[in-house]
Formats: C-alpha cells, structure tokens, sequence
C-alpha cells in the first residue's frame, strides 16, 4: 500500500460543484484519507499511481480542458496529471511527472 498527495483545480463555472463533489466521492472511495484543506488529499491505496489518477479522471466528472488534477506516490518517485495544467513548473520540481493522456 502507498500513501498518494492529490492536487487539484475545478474551474470555477456551472458545473463546479457537481465535478468537485464527485472528485471528493470518489477519493473517499479509495482507502483511509486526509482531506482538511479545500484542493488536497493524501489517501492510501494499493493502486499504482498510473491506476489511481485513472480510476480518479475516469471514474468522476472532471473536465481535461478546464480543471487539473495531479497525483503524487509519496513511496516511489512517481507522479502523473491530467488537464489543463497552465504552470509547467511542475515538471522541473517532479521531473518524473508524466502526463496521463
């Protein structure tokens, strides 16, 4: 089992709630959580961390052309996001980032 740090941004428009709230579900889904801040949580799981970012983009309402969401396998040097990610400094501070589509 590895503990994930999960990051994320729902564009802010109509359907904001709906795709947030179905994020949070599926997270909680997962296994033992952390999630007292507004957009991160760290979760445990025996999924890898290709699986988990999948199992949480496919499996929830998020949009790739609007909202971003990132997984960090706190165990492994491993991370990938999907979305719009405007800040590609990401991938100088996780070099090992990988995109999921």
């Amino acid at each position: 089992m590895s503990t994930f740090l999960i990051t994320f941004r729902i564009h802010d428009n109509a359907t904001y709630s709906e795709r947030y709230n179905s994020l949070v579900e599926r997270i909680k889904k997962e296994g033992p959580w952390w999630g007292d801040t507004t957009s991160f949580f760290a979760v445990s799981s025996e999924k890898t961390t290709h699986d988990l970012i999948y199992a949480l983009y496919y499996d929830t309402l998020l949009s790739s052309t609007t909202d971003l969401l990132v997984v960090v396998n706190r165990d492994f040097k491993s991370s990938y996001y999907v979305g719009n990610l405007r800040d590609s400094d990401i991938k100088t501070l996780l070099p090992e980032i990988k995109s999921l589509t």
